[in-house]
């Protein structure tokens, strides 16, 4: 499928193309630059993939959405895809986690990122928090989790954070120049999990005396020098990105 520059309805076959389809990836298609998500533009025709669930992009550097993404999707991965998160203006999306990994625009064109109304799990691991506009985290109200991995170049998380009132995990794993947590950390009253792993000078932090009363609020609190490294032999890399959904699914590389 090297050649695919398109996908769109003459690949679906019909106005009723994959009525139970709950799992969609594309994968290394270095040509593909058009996923049109709907089958023609009458507004009286069936939606194409009307039950999709989970949408997997990985290694595709020129593909573009076109039209809004299914509003079923309740989960979207973007791998190394930048024009996704740069090109989406509508996604049409309530509810959803987003994960974006291996990402080098800076989060002021993520264009994606802020047609999300309602996104309530942000992972990701690449560029700059500190570089995000200024009112980059108080538009994400609704976010309940938020994990920042293996971000190298970040010494520090925005003093905005405690702008994610909704907030209840914070994950924050192999970042190793973050040395402490913003004063606003205590303002994320309804944070119920603060786990670091990798970050021995952060977690050195957390465990002061003086630091310590900054988060008498937060129930569970794990620091970890290392992630485990029977979880890193059970769960590879694929298996993460693709999660864990075993029902039907059309995979495209």
């Amino acid at each position: 499928m090297d050649s695919i520059k398109k996908i769109d309805a003459g690949l679906y076959g019909g106005t009723r193309a994959f009525p139970r389809l709950e799992q969609f990836y594309i994968d290394d298609m270095e040509c593909l630059e058009e996923w049109n998500t709907a089958y023609s533009s009458d507004e009286d025709c069936p939606p194409v993939f009307p039950c999709l669930r989970y949408v997997g992009i990985r290694d595709c550097p020129r593909l573009r959405i076109k039209q809004c993404l299914p509003p079923s999707i309740d989960d979207l991965r973007v791998y190394s895809s930048d024009n996704i998160i740069s090109s989406c203006q509508n996604t049409g999306l309530a509810r959803c986690c987003l994960e974006v990994e291996c990402c080098v625009l800076p989060l002021i064109r993520w264009s994606l990122l802020f047609n999300f109304p309602f996104l309530e799990k942000l992972a990701r691991n690449c560029s700059d928090l500190t570089c995000s506009p200024p009112d980059f985290l108080q538009g994400l109200t609704s976010l309940r989790t938020l994990t920042v991995t293996g971000c190298q170049s970040i010494v520090s998380l925005p003093e905005r954070l405690g702008d994610l009132t909704s907030l209840k995990i914070l994950d924050i794993r192999d970042c190793m120049r973050i040395k402490s947590l913003p004063d606003s950390i205590q303002k994320l009253t309804g944070l119920e999990r603060l786990a670091i792993r990798g970050c021995p000078e952060l977690i050195q932090w957390c465990k002061s005396r003086k630091n310590e009363m900054k988060l008498p609020h937060i129930k569970n609190m794990v620091c970890a020098l290392t992630i485990s490294i029977v979880f890193l032999f059970v769960i590879s890399a694929w298996d993460l990105f693709y999660g864990a959904y075993l029902r039907g699914f059309i995979y495209l590389a």
